[in-house]
Order: C-alpha cells, then structure tokens, then sequence
C-alpha cells in the first residue's frame, strides 16, 4: 500500500505559519546573534523570538492538551522543526529541550507533578518559560553521559548524585553537568526549571540506581557559568553546572530508579526532530547553492 505523504490542510497552515515565523521573525535576527562573541548576550538576543515562538504554540506544543499545551501530533512537530532548522538549528534546539525536558515529566510523573510542573509552562503570561534537560555530563575516564548505562560503579555514566534525606523530606544533590541546554536560563541564574538524571543510589553502578529530580529556578546550592562558545548550533545555550548541597523536596523526583527509562525515551521522542533539522539545514544550504549559481557571475 502506498502511504500518502499529502498535507492537510491544517498542517499546511502549520507549515505556513512556522515558515512566516522563521523568515520574518527569526532570520532577521540570528546574524547579529550568531556573531555576538558574548554567548549569553547572543543567547539573550533571541529572546523576542522565542516570546513569539511561545505565543504561536511551537514552544510547549507537544504538551497534552489537559495539561495546557497544543498536543500536537509527533508529524506536525516535525513540520515546524523543519522550517525553524531552515533558518537556524541553534533556535530549533532551544525549543525542543523544553520537551526533552517536560516530556519526561507526562510520561513518567505523578498527575500532581503533571498538573504543577506542565501547567506552570503552558502558562506562563510573559511567554519567557524555558525548561533545561539536565543530563550531560563531562566525557572522561571514567565518566561522561554516554556511558550511563556502562556497568562499572562511580563514578562512570552519571555521577550527580542525590542523596535522599528521608528526615527532611529532601534530595541532596551533590556534583557537576556539563552541555545541558537551556539550564542556565535567560539570566544565568537557571531556567524555570531543570529536569536533572541524578544517581539516587550511588553504589549502584551503570544504569541501575538512575532517577529524574525537578530543580525550579532559584533553589540554593546550583551555579551556572557562562554558556560554552561552539561553531555548530552556537544560539542553543549549552551550559557547565555546578551542585553543592543542592536540597530539592522529594515530592519533585519521578520515575525513581528508572532513570534510564527516562533518558531512552527522551532521546526516541526526539531522534525524528534530529533527523529532520538536517532535512532543514540541507534545504537551506541547496537553495542558497540554487541561487548563488544563477546570479553568480565572474571573469576569467
């Protein structure tokens, strides 16, 4: 049977929509950004858009509807990556660690959790709300992300680790990530919230002992440096993040043990939008090409 790749006609709109977003809202702007040497400054300047972004539905559309966002369908994301990636990956991945970071939380989180942590970033009125997927770590030997599911105890894979202090009804996190997006926020003093893959049980080794800890803004004991400076996907904001007795309540951890349940299907929700920035980027880079041949001209 031949499958139908036809556009509705809402997803059509959708696709003009975003189009019209990214060339006359995010394209006049990402220059300048680009280039600016600050990397939080040229991060910060994407702020305008990204307010626009959220108030068009792209930036928590893959929430459920109950919970405030669009529910979008897994194909209608890919539509509006494609045209934001068109025009600059960096802005496409500032908006889709929010559902890196968010979606865990539908997936695995209580309906309170849901309710509180889903609702508060639908429904933010000044459309500035950023969520940082916290799990990356610094490679080294032992150590780095990459190897979370690697047998050996700590301090290889994941070495933040969460301490349960049952008494006081909190988490102590003790340890430093190292790439996350969005973590540090507009100002360097975190994002509305981080979802954090934390070590519950550090004697555990690899995989096992693996949990998922919300982080709001403004708790004590976590500092961000200043935004890594890359070549690639330099307005995505990638920060080093440092924990020091770092106490969240305990009613914030979800899928406790099974973190590494969280970080698969995290990475699968996300492995099409990856697949289809580098449709995005190809387009833009043929079309450029196209057009660079036909008007080019020189003398021999």
């Amino acid at each position: 049977m031949a499958i139908d790749f036809t556009l509705t006609t809402a997803q059509k709109r959708l696709q003009r929509n975003a189009r019209e977003f990214a060339t006359d809202i995010l394209a006049p702007i990402v220059r300048a950004a680009d280039e600016e040497p600050d990397t939080q400054k040229g991060f910060q300047l994407l702020k305008g858009a990204y307010k626009e972004c959220y108030k068009l539905g792209f930036a928590m559309g893959f929430i459920p509807k109950r919970y405030g966002g669009g529910g979008v369908s897994n194909l209608d994301l890919q539509i509006v990556a494609e045209e934001i990636t068109a025009v600059d990956p960096g802005f496409a991945t500032v908006l889709l660690v929010n559902g890196l970071a968010l979606m865990p939380i539908a997936w695995f989180g209580s309906e309170e959790q849901k309710r509180k942590w889903l609702g508060e970033a639908t429904s933010d009125p000044r459309g500035e709300y950023l969520a940082g997927w916290t799990v990356s770590e610094a490679a080294g030997a032992p150590g780095g992300t990459a190897n979370f599911d690697h047998p050996g105890a700590l301090p290889t894979g994941i070495s933040l680790v969460a301490r349960h202090d049952k008494g006081r009804g909190e988490y102590v996190l003790n340890g430093t990530k190292f790439w996350p997006c969005n973590s540090g926020g507009w100002d360097l003093a975190g994002a509305n919230v981080n979802v954090c893959v934390v070590r519950t049980e550090p004697e555990k080794g690899g995989k096992s002992g693996l949990s998922a800890i919300i982080v709001p803004r403004g708790t004590k004991g976590v500092t961000y440096d200043q935004p890594i400076s890359k070549l690639g996907h330099r307005l995505c904001q990638n920060n080093s993040i440092a924990f020091e007795d770092c106490r969240v309540p305990e009613e914030n951890a979800f899928a406790i043990g099974n973190g590494d349940l969280v970080i698969s299907k995290a990475f699968t929700w996300s492995g099409p939008v990856a697949a289809i920035a580098a449709v995005g980027v190809a387009r833009s880079a043929y079309e450029y090409v196209l057009k660079w041949s036909k008007t080019h001209t020189a003398l021999q």
